[in-house]
């Protein structure tokens, strides 16, 4: 949203091949496919992030606690975030299914 960019490494070496094809003077074809190789990777990175959003968040949450709050806050942060924790949770608040696992049913 705030229009924050990063360059992966294949984007990085395919705007290095860009730059290399345009001083040896290559056919506007070539240039055109490597301007359209980055379009394509740049939307593929952007569909990566919000595929992970959540995990990415996770983790960006980690390291601010972790700097503020050390290891217990980190802790506390992934009773929030941790969906294994959650869901540890959920089960130990459900006595049916609780007991259904410890049954081993």
């Amino acid at each position: 949203k705030n229009n924050l960019n990063f360059r992966t490494e294949s984007e990085k070496k395919f705007e290095a091949a860009l730059k290399t094809a345009e001083k040896e003077n290559l056919g506007k074809a070539i240039q055109n496919s490597y301007k359209s190789m980055l379009q394509k990777l740049e939307e593929e990175k952007l569909l990566e992030l919000r595929k992970n959003k959540e995990e990415i968040k996770e983790h960006i949450s980690d390291e601010i606690i972790n700097r503020y709050y050390f290891k217990k806050g980190e802790y506390q942060n992934h009773i929030v975030y941790n969906k294994s924790i959650k869901k540890a949770i959920e089960i130990l608040k459900n006595q049916e299914q609780y007991n259904k696992i410890l049954q081993n049913d």
